[in-house]
């Protein structure tokens, strides 16, 4: 996950976003 932070930037925005 450390080697692929765009996924968890998405993930963040999409609960921020929800």
């Amino acid at each position: 996950m450390s080697s692929s932070p765009t996924t968890i930037t998405l993930s963040t925005f999409d609960c921020l976003h929800l």
